[in-house]
């Protein structure tokens, strides 16, 4: 079931991340002849509609730098260094309606592991290809989430399961036999690499009834 996010947590999320990444341009001026000077634009502008309270939610079209920026990698190194992928993905997310998984959500997110863990088990799927090493891989990253540093979204690199693109493909679903364990699969997934909860997104908020009139 997916549980609801207000407007004014996107909101709240959005600046918080802008002011993230505007933190690592400070060195950069707002232009539209360099990457980091279009990210700053956007993300001023971003700040502005969000504190006159028009900014729409999902703003997924309205951008379309942080995207491009995003998906070509053309941002200066030092700016990859202190983290600046992360803050574009996670503003990308929020534009599509999510929320965000931050540190105080990790004891959320390792409850989810051990449950998908348990449903693993309970229906016999620790026998077939594939399932001990992604056994092993959930046992792995749930220890490393008893911590309150940011390590979300993970990489898939490092794990044995996760790094093997003939187990792990959004194009091909996993567990074919159970519709039910791929949509927990591809969630638990999207949590951990990224960093977001697919159970929590925005919803319009429901028309007021119309009444009639005597």
């Amino acid at each position: 079931m997916v549980k609801p996010v207000t407007k004014r947590e996107i909101y709240d999320l959005t600046v918080k991340y802008c002011d993230r990444i505007l933190e690592i341009l400070k060195d950069w001026e707002p232009s539209n002849d360099t990457p980091p000077g279009r990210i700053i634009f956007e993300c001023l502008w971003l700040k502005q509609e969000i504190e006159r309270n028009r900014l729409p939610v999902p703003f997924f079209d309205e951008i379309l730098s942080i995207r491009h920026t995003y998906t070509d990698g053309d941002m200066p190194d030092e700016a990859y260094e202190k983290g600046i992928r992360r803050y574009l993905r996670f503003i990308i997310e929020l534009s599509d309606g999510y929320r965000i998984v931050e540190p105080k959500d990790y004891p959320e997110v390792r409850e989810d592991i051990a449950r998908f863990m348990e449903k693993l088990k309970a229906g016999g799927w620790e026998s077939k290809e594939g399932v001990p090493e992604l056994l092993e891989d959930l046992a792995a990253i749930r220890e490393r989430l008893e911590t309150t540093e940011e390590v979300i979204p993970l990489p898939f690199a490092g794990h044995k399961f996760f790094d093997n693109p003939d187990w792990f493909s959004w194009a091909r679903p996993y567990f074919k036999e159970s519709p039910e364990l791929q949509r927990e699969f591809r969630a638990l997934a999207s949590e951990l690499f990224s960093g977001r909860f697919d159970k929590y997104r925005y919803q319009d908020p429901a028309p007021p009834q119309a009444t009639l009139e005597a």
